[in-house]
Parts: structure tokens; C-alpha cells; sequence
């Protein structure tokens, strides 16, 4: 772990937002604006940043780029992240001005020094208009003539980021891309700019922006309260399916992002039909150094037609050795198993309810995500 909250020097300054509740919509508490009633309130926002924070609190490390500072904003923070507000991480609510506030902080400490690194991250409900993607906080709709006055328009926000001078700067839009023209009548204005464009530079030459969805889709959560399908996939990908080699160890890079991350969300989350969407192609950068071997993705299933059934999968370090116990077994079961695993070279088992079938391969386990077939 490499954080050292308000030390001078480059560094990452990250802000991370979670909208569970929304004052203004069904069951909000507040005044509901009914021509939203479709958009309901959420259980995975607010885990999903805290999952985030946590990580860049506890989990990431970077020599180069460590942990400056960091702002969280949930919902219910005091009862949500007690353990960042114990760490003098400031949480607050996700209502707009807090947002602003955070924006602003974050654009004063990038304009510090280009090398620092800037990470944004938003968990909640989106409304896209003809391509202007927009970003809703907790009081969206709290002007009964303006809703979007409390709402982010992404395209605005990016375009005056891009006159900070921090050089590398990653946006994570995990919300949904949803026609807004389904809820009329439209609005006169698509959210709030938050930073004034003085001059809009090139966003490709310093920024990566990765949505969950593309244009006019969603992007899923649970009602189970974990974390979104965009979260967890992220978290899989910052943990090692994003991972390159290197000649002094394995660093996350932005440029793997989105292939470890729809690889992740296309097996794992299959219903949910989820592609990301990528800004930026052109820029690279890290966000964080692995310690130890990336942690890959990997799915176990049957695939030949006459051994389908019921299986047992176990797997070991290869080469496996008479007597030595199964780092892991999963019972009898008609599902795929899915495990996440230390890359390297694992010798896999595969047994069936008649004892006669049992069937073994070695496979070399290796970024993003790893498929075993028997």
C-alpha cells in the first residue's frame, strides 16, 4: 500500500461517488417529479464506491503515483463508511454542491503538477439526450422548474478537466446511458458544466473515460445490495485482469481496462449484455503496481457434449503430486465455477457422478480472464 493522504508531491487524488437514494424520485422522501416514475431508487451505488475507495485506500500501490487525497461521497455516509470517516476521508452526501466542491478540489490539485494522477468515479442514475450524456445527484429534480440543475452534463465536465494540467486523468461512468426523451418533456439545458470551458483542449491527450454501457443502454446493478456488474468488473480488473508484465513486475494499465473488464462482465454478468464504451484509445497510463502475481478471472465448465452433467471441478499448482490437497473443489453442480486465481500454471480436475469419468489438464492462467474447457 502506497497512500499518503495530504503529503506534498505527485500523486493520485481521486473522487468517488455512490447515489443510493434520490430525494426527488419514487420513494425518495421528497416531492417526486412523476415523470420520472420509471427511475427507481438503487442498492448497488453506494457499494460500489466504497468497494473503490477501500482499494485505493488499502489495496492499491503505486511508488511513482500514491494515494494523495481522497473524497467520498455517499449516501448515508456516517452509517455507510465509518472506517474512511475514522481515516479522515472526507464523506458526504452526493447532493450537487458536493459534487461541484469535490470537482473543484479536484482540478485545483491536478493544476499542482502535471504528473499527478486524477481518478473520477460515478455510481448512479444517467439520462443521455442525443449523445449528451448527464450524471443525476441525490437532488436532482429539487428545482421544480429546473430538474437538471443538480445534474452533471459529462460531455461539459470532461471538456473543462481537459484544461487541468494533470496529464492523466481516468473518468468511470457507472450509470445508465437511457434515452431521457422516454421521461418528456425534455429539459431546456442537459446538466450543469461544474468547470467553465476557457478553452477545450485535446480530451484524448490526456484522459481515458470508460462507461459502463453504450449509448441508449443500461447499466445493471442488484438489489442485494453488492456492487454493480461495471464495479465488480473494475475491481477484477484493478486487482489483475488488467495486469501487464513488465521487466520489474505486473502494473494495471488504463490501456487494458476494457478488455479485461467486458471479458469479466460477459461471463460473469451474461444477462446483463453490458459493453463498455471508451473514450480515450490513444492515451496509457498506470494506475496501479501489482505486488504479487495478477489475480485472473477464470471460469471452469464442460464443454464436450459427451461428458456434460453434474461436476466436480478441483484444481492444483502444477505439476500436481500424489497426495496433495486441492487448493479448491467445488461440489457436483450443473453450473459453470467461477474462481479467481494467482496467475500461473494449475492442473485442473474434472469427476462426475460415475466414478468411471475423471478427466485432468494442466492450463496456463494468464490476463485478462481464463477459460478452462473440459
Amino acid at each position: 500500500m502506497t497512500t499518503q493522504l495530504n503529503v506534498p508531491g505527485a500523486g493520485l487524488h481521486a473522487v468517488v461517488i455512490g447515489v443510493n437514494r434520490y430525494l426527488h424520485l419514487n420513494n425518495g422522501g421528497a416531492a417526486e417529479r412523476v415523470q420520472y416514475h420509471g427511475m427507481n431508487q438503487l442498492e448497488s451505488p453506494v457499494p460500489s464506491a466504497l468497494r473503490l475507495a477501500r482499494w485505493l485506500m488499502n489495496g492499491r500501490v503505486d511508488a511513482s503515483a500514491p494515494l494523495r487525497t481522497l473524497r467520498v461521497l455517499v449516501t448515508n455516509p456516517e452509517r455507510c463508511a465509518p472506517d474512511l470517516l475514522d481515516a479522515d476521508v472526507p464523506c458526504v452526501p452526493p447532493v450537487f454542491n458536493n459534487i461541484r466542491e469535490s470537482v473543484f478540489d479536484l482540478m485545483h490539485k491536478g493544476n499542482e503538477d502535471p504528473e499527478n494522477k486524477l481518478l473520477f468515479y460515478f455510481c448512479g442514475h444517467g439520462l443521455s439526450y442525443s449523445g449528451t450524456d448527464t450524471l443525476l445527484a441525490e437532488d436532482f429534480g429539487s428545482n421544480e422548474w429546473d430538474h437538471f440543475q443538480h445534474a452533471i452534463n459529462v460531455d461539459y465536465l470532461l471538456g473543462g478537466m481537459s484544461n487541468c494540467k494533470a496529464q492523466s486523468q481516468l473518468y468511470l461512468f457507472d450509470a445508465c446511458r437511457t434515452d431521457g426523451r422516454v421521461y418528456p418533456p425534455a429539459p431546456a439545458k442537459f446538466g450543469d458544466a461544474i468547470v467553465n470551458l476557457e478553452r477545450l483542449e485535446s480530451v484524448d491527450a490526456k484522459q481515458v473515460s470508460l462507461w459502463a454501457s453504450n449509448v441508449g443502454n443500461r447499466a445493471m446493478g442488484y438489489r442485494d445490495g453488492r456492487p454493480s456488474v461495471f464495479a465488480e468488473a473494475v475491481l477484477a480488473s484493478l486487482l489483475g485482469a488488467a495486469a501487464r508484465k513488465e521487466r520489474n513486475g505486473y502494473r494495471i494499465s488504463t490501456s487494458r481496462l476494457k478488455e479485461a473488464i467486458d471479458a469479466y462482465v460477459r461471463e460473469r454478468a451474461p444477462r446483463a449484455r453490458q459493453v463498455t464504451d471508451l473514450r480515450s484509445t490513444t492515451l496509457d497510463f498506470t494506475i496501479a503496481e501489482l505486488q504479487n502475481l495478477p489475480v485472473v478471472p477464470v471460469t471452469v465448465r464442460c464443454d464436450d457434449e459427451s461428458i456434460r452433467g453434474p461436476a466436480q471441478f478441483s484444481y492444483w499448482s502444477h505439476p500436481k503430486r500424489d497426495g496433495d490437497a486441492a487448493l479448491d473443489t467445488r461440489e457436483l453442480a450443473d453450473a459453470p465455477w467461477h474462481i479467481d486465481v494467482a496467475a500461473g500454471l494449475y492442473d485442473f480436475a474434472a469427476e462426475f457422478a460415475d466414478a468411471d469419468l475423471r478427466y485432468m489438464l494442466s492450463e496456463e492462467i494468464a490476463p485478462p480472464y481464463a477459460h478452462v474447457y473440459f
